[in-house]
């Protein structure tokens, strides 16, 4: 279907950073079937194409309007406090901030109630927080290498590049966000042919692998995450690598 295209290609430039092209695309695709089963996921990458050229009074009407279309989602509340957190409406982001970690803990990762907290603080005070624009655009850098490897699913790099993103720049949302999301999304591993698994799985689909394992008396740590796998293992379960490329060995009875 049309609609359907357009969203494919606008979040295609949107991530290649072409943002003003995605919006139009987007924009257009929404227009086209407002009522597609699509329009939600066309309206949250239009948030992130509107956040990406700072239009943020747009960006919060937009994302106001997902979070009551969509229910309460979430993903799409997140969404709205990271707009609000821009706009410096940090009393307001606080709270839906909030209220989706106390809904569920392990989606707030990132210590983003921590930073809005120092924000208040200096809004008390009458200050402002000036970040190191050197320091943005590196962070910058890390964030498209992080949304390339997802799309690669070269997974250990992509969390490392987000992390980076963050570490250089600790008050920007959008990567609060995607650290969040990705961690919340992030796919386990079969640890003897290293195709992904779902949690609940008890073999895995691809070799028949009995992923109800116990820890082996016999191990080596993964060289690459620091995991404990098994010599037989064909691939670390928890990074997905081949452990036997660079071994430390550790025998115990």
């Amino acid at each position: 279907m049309e609609e359907e295209e357009l969203l494919k290609k606008g979040v295609k430039l949107y991530m290649m950073g072409r943002f003003k092209e995605a919006e139009k695309l987007l924009r257009l695709s929404m227009r086209t079937d407002p009522d597609s089963s699509g329009s939600l996921i066309c309206l949250d990458y239009l948030i992130r194409t509107l956040i990406a050229q700072g239009k943020l009074g747009m960006a919060e009407r937009a994302a106001r309007k997902l979070v009551k279309e969509s229910g309460p989602l979430i993903e799409t509340r997140w969404i709205l406090g990271e707009v609000l957190f821009l706009r410096s409406k940090f009393e307001e982001a606080y709270q839906v901030f909030e209220d989706v970690i106390r809904e569920d803990p392990d989606f707030g990762q990132g210590g983003i109630l921590e930073r809005i907290d120092f924000h208040l603080k200096l809004k008390k005070e009458g200050k402002k927080f000036k970040p190191n624009p050197e320091n943005q655009k590196e962070a910058f850098f890390h964030f498209l290498q992080f949304q390339g490897y997802v799309a690669l699913k070269i997974f250990l790099e992509a969390e490392f590049a987000i992390r980076q993103a963050l570490e250089l720049d600790p008050d920007n949302p959008t990567y609060h966000f995607e650290l969040a999301n990705f961690l919340k999304v992030k796919p386990k591993f079969c640890p003897n042919c290293g195709e992904p698994v779902h949690p609940g799985w008890r073999k895995c689909t691809v070799c028949g692998f009995s992923l109800s394992y116990r820890e082996p008396k016999v191990f080596q740590y993964c060289p690459f995450c620091g995991g404990i796998v098994d010599p037989l293992w064909n691939s670390c379960p928890y990074c997905g690598r081949d452990p036997s490329q660079q071994a430390l060995w550790n025998e115990e009875e």
